[in-house]
């Protein structure tokens, strides 16, 4: 858990853990969150058999004391081939620790429906995914390779050497999630034309569930 949702949103559609149950299946996996934007750090790599990093407000590249500390836990969960999935934040920091580079998007504000193009190994060769982010992985780590991209985001979702999956837009989000982070966030958070080119791009019907099942089949490869 690398962020907090606002209250608003966690009264409609509950914290990030259970928005991601719910994409992933409730009864697929045993769910334990560990609120490491608050310092709340697992004990060990053994206390699961699989990870997945959620996204934030915050930048990977930003000197909160969390960061570090999390970036080092990354790093030992890849080297000991730990199943791992990373979103929007969770992309970031996960291609930071492992050797690559994120900065904030010259491009500016992408926010609101995007279309991604995948390679087939994902599930879909084209996808449509909300997305919120101003940062992106400028540079590749060593291990990755790219599996989506789209006109304004190259990197926007990664392959690693071991089952390690990343993707920058939100699978987790539905239409009527990002309509309400847009109302609570959007107008004080976005240019306004960023905030009125999200907001007229939603109603279009997503593939969060092909994205679903190839994270699941990611985390999945602990228990094989």
């Amino acid at each position: 858990m690398c962020g907090h949702s606002p209250d608003r949103i966690v009264e409609a559609f509950g914290r990030y853990d259970t928005v991601f149950s719910a994409l992933l299946g409730p009864d697929e996996f045993t769910y334990q969150p560990y609120f490491v934007v608050d310092n709340n750090f697992p004990e060990s790599i053994n206390d699961a058999d699989a990870w997945l990093l959620t996204g934030s407000k915050h930048g990977a590249y930003e000197p909160h004391d969390w960061i570090k500390p999390l970036e080092s836990l990354i790093q030992q969960i890849y080297a000991a081939g730990q199943p791992m999935v990373g979103i929007c934040f969770g992309h970031q920091i996960m291609a930071q620790a492992l050797g690559g580079t994120v900065v904030k998007h010259d491009g500016g504000w992408i926010v609101g429906t995007q279309h991604y193009a995948f390679e087939p190994e994902v599930g879909q060769e084209n996808m449509i995914l909300n997305a919120w982010h101003q940062d992106q992985v400028v540079s590749l780590p060593p291990d990755a390779s790219v599996v989506g991209a789209s006109d304004t985001c190259a990197y926007a979702a990664l392959s690693y050497r071991t089952n390690t999956v990343s993707i920058q837009p939100h699978p987790e989000f539905e239409n009527d999630y990002l309509s309400m982070l847009l109302a609570e966030r959007g107008k004080t958070a976005l240019p306004k034309q960023d905030f009125e080119r999200a907001a007229s791009s939603l109603g279009q019907n997503l593939t969060n569930r092909v994205i679903a099942r190839w994270l699941r089949d990611a985390l999945k490869s602990a228990v094989a």
